[in-house]
């Protein structure tokens, strides 16, 4: 039997989420979230609504509350969550969207739209020096280089030096969906402990940043940004002294926050995979899914997408699946999958 819960108030889960499962995660998302709980799973999410259409998101991938629970078992309760979805009792829904980016899936749902998805991981238990062996020597140089030319690496509790940054970033890339300044305010409040916000710095001028959400199971690489040119190495730089300062917390993994099996050439997403991949120490591989509830105004959602892209000058090219489905074509960086009890994988992820 799968239950809706609209706040927690078992140690017996609670220990067991990662950070973007929790409450306070959540609460800061949307004002409407919960958790899908069975027995031996437990699936959070956050209801969005955009444009008067109400979609559903998953902000992690499936987890499980007992080791032993089978995969069998993890598609049945999937199937019943897509179940309750559709029920008009529990909530009006148009659309179950594509999870957050970090969720990868083991099982999905029957019926469901999916493609391969993965996130690279850095396995932060292991010791320092094996760290940084680990990186691409391209890495490895451009860290070096940034250190002995003075970038600055430090944590900073300004958000509008963040989000000054994010802002610039992702219009230069036309992307028009970046994280609002209340947005990460809320995130700042309400996460207090679980949230490090960083910029790497040279001749007193911000080169980048990043926003770092995590718990004790595990950290994500959950925003960033850069200068157009920025000195060279500084993006390296901040990402290694992250890991190191995530180190002396006892975090056990540093996550970057998903990447697609499936890039069609694109140059800007293998770009983006490259530089991720040649940190990894391993590859967490599975699915992300949608599942449409109600076609018609699922279309009527894209098209009003589609129009608000057009008035901005952009072009609105659809989700991770409709762009899998467009351009396929494989590409991926030789990274091993790492299996689902390693120390470099978030226990219940």
């Amino acid at each position: 039997m799968t239950d809706i819960v609209r706040h927690l108030d078992s140690d017996h889960i609670s220990h067991k989420l990662p950070v973007f499962g929790t409450e306070d995660f959540l609460g800061a998302k949307s004002p409407e979230y919960g958790w899908f709980i069975s027995e031996e799973f437990a699936l959070p999410f956050i209801v969005d609504t955009k444009l008067g259409f109400k979609r559903l998101v998953f902000t992690t991938e499936t987890i499980r509350l007992h080791e032993d629970a089978s995969p069998e078992r993890e598609r049945s309760f999937l199937d019943e969550v897509v179940e309750t979805c559709q029920s008009k009792t529990h909530m009006r829904l148009d659309f179950i969207a594509t999870p957050q980016a970090n969720s990868v899936f083991r099982e999905i749902p029957s019926r469901s739209e999916s493609v391969e998805w993965c996130s690279f991981t850095v396995d932060l238990t292991l010791p320092d020096t094996k760290i940084f062996e680990s990186f691409h020597p391209h890495h490895r140089r451009a860290i070096r280089y940034a250190s002995n030319g003075g970038v600055v690496v430090s944590t900073t509790s300004d958000i509008d030096v963040i989000y000054k940054t994010l802002r610039e970033t992702m219009a230069r890339q036309r992307l028009l969906f970046f994280p609002s300044k209340t947005y990460l305010s809320a995130l700042q409040h309400r996460l207090k402990d679980n949230l490090r916000l960083y910029t790497a710095v040279h001749d007193s001028k911000v080169q980048g940043a990043a926003v770092i959400v995590y718990n004790h199971l595990g950290a994500f690489y959950y925003y960033g940004g850069s200068v157009e040119r920025p000195y060279r190495g500084s993006m390296n730089l901040m990402h290694y002294d992250i890991m190191k300062d995530l180190k002396r917390m006892n975090i056990p993994v540093y996550d970057f926050m998903g990447a697609r099996i499936v890039t069609g050439g694109d140059p800007k997403i293998e770009g983006i995979q490259t530089f991720k991949s040649r940190f990894a120490t391993g590859m967490r591989r599975g699915h992300t899914f949608r599942y449409i509830i109600n076609p018609l105004r699922h279309r009527m959602f894209v098209l009003a997408v589609k129009g608000y892209f057009a008035l901005k000058g952009c072009r609105y090219n659809g989700d991770f699946i409709d762009q899998a489905r467009h351009n396929p074509g494989e590409s991926i960086a030789d990274i091993p999958a790492l299996p689902v009890n390693s120390s470099a994988t978030p226990p219940g992820c």
